[in-house]
């Protein structure tokens, strides 16, 4: 923390946010000599079970909101926000040194601690694609269990099937021995604070067939040649065959759809056309945190499975047909490169909620597929507008997205 910032000045300011809540006794303390550490304390009254936290930081001076990220519990473990309490006296630490430095230039701080209902995701989320690119609408629908024997060929086909995914810490970026070329692979740590939905399945060529509409012409970069959308296709491999030949472009769009990490897209993009079909705002292309966090489930070894060799999860077929990682998620070792929605950074650091931005290339991350060197995913870099025969795609739904 800079040093203007050591005699940062916390005020509480605690909000019911519901009238079921009653919040009282909330006291905001900052550790003399100064640590960077802020207590929290505070007591609520709900008749609710299902009750969520959340502390925010307001610059008095400006009036910036910062939702507080880096919270732990009286014991130092990390806690994400939201964060589900039961009714009684709590208290929380505040590492203000970790969220500041992010963002604030102050010497005044209030701190707001609010109390109301915690909205549980359903665990899947299906997309019915089946009316094609013709139909108005395409029904969405949440449910919790998975079907008794397994996943049936239509959430291959004609639906979009999606699994929520909790938010939580990980390492990123290839361990001691795992391979990989390190100028493009760096181990860094990352805390994803908000959950998501995404696709268990990488996206089949029937399902392409019934996302996307006809060709889209557009203007080759630095040229006058027309390049075309949708132009080339892989089905003659099956319907069951991961879609390959995708553009970067093709998914987001030439205007709106470069300015990541804005989740703007243009409306002809492919995206776009499942946004307005589907009516879920913030359905796009994972961040390249978001693809490993999920591809990892948990694992810290070469492949996801929880080897260092592989087995089970490099069997090539139709998508869904390896084993699936302990998040019941599929084809991350195989099957196409997935486009990323960041641009490509060679090194990246600690982070909370990475969204990459343009730097210097107009390059974006791929992610995936397999590569010779046997090691736990390969990460290349392709121009939004090239080709490549191998770049296919897996599609996520940002929740609580611009919430605060």
């Amino acid at each position: 923390m800079k040093k203007c910032l050591l005699m940062v000045a916390v005020i509480a300011a605690s909000i019911n946010a519901f009238a079921a809540v009653a919040l009282s006794n909330v006291k905001v303390k900052q550790r003399y000599p100064w640590n960077g550490k802020v207590d929290i304390s505070f007591k609520f009254d709900s008749t609710r079970s299902n009750n969520v936290v959340r502390i925010t930081a307001i610059d008095r001076s400006t009036g910036k909101r910062l939702n507080v990220v880096n919270l732990l519990d009286e014991k130092g473990t990390q806690l994400f926000a939201p964060i589900k309490k039961a009714p009684g006296e709590h208290r929380i630490v505040w590492d203000a040194d970790k969220d500041l430095e992010a963002g604030f230039r102050t010497d005044s701080v209030a701190v707001s601690v609010s109390v109301g209902k915690y909205f549980e995701y359903p665990t899947y989320c299906a997309i019915d694609i089946s009316g094609g690119p013709d139909a108005v609408s395409w029904p969405v629908t949440y449910f919790n269990d998975m079907p008794e024997g397994g996943w049936p060929i239509e959430y291959k086909t004609t639906k979009l099937l999606f699994k929520l995914i909790q938010p939580g810490s990980f390492m990123m970026g290839p361990g001691p021995g795992h391979g990989g070329n390190v100028i493009y692979e760096n181990q860094h740590h990352v805390t994803l604070t908000k959950p998501f939905y995404i696709n268990v399945f990488e996206l089949s060529n029937k399902q392409w067939s019934l996302v996307q509409t006809n060709a889209t012409f557009y203007t080759l970069p630095g040229t006058t040649s027309l390049g075309v959308y949708g132009s080339s296709s892989s089905q003659a491999e099956g319907d069951l065959h991961y879609r390959h030949h995708v553009l970067y472009d093709e998914l987001r769009g030439r205007e709106k759809g470069q300015n990541w990490p804005n989740l703007e897209v243009d409306d002809y993009s492919v995206i776009g056309r499942m946004r307005q079909k589907s009516g879920i705002a913030f359905l796009d292309l994972p961040s390249e945190a978001q693809w490993e966090y999920a591809c990892r489930a948990g694992t810290t070894t070469a492949f996801n499975n929880g080897t260092e060799d592989g087995t089970d999860v490099l069997q090539w077929g139709e998508i869904g047909s390896a084993r699936p990682n302990a998040w019941g998620l599929y084809d991350f070792h195989l099957g196409a490169y997935e486009w990323c929605g960041d641009f490509f950074l060679q090194q990246l650091p600690d982070a909370v909620d990475p969204m990459i931005g343009r730097e210097a290339w107009d390059y974006h991350p791929i992610r995936g597929h397999y590569s010779s060197n046997w090691r736990y995913f390969d990460r290349g870099r392709v121009f939004s507008t090239e080709w490549s025969e191998r770049c296919g795609a897996r599609f996520v739904i940002f929740l609580e997205h611009n919430q605060e």
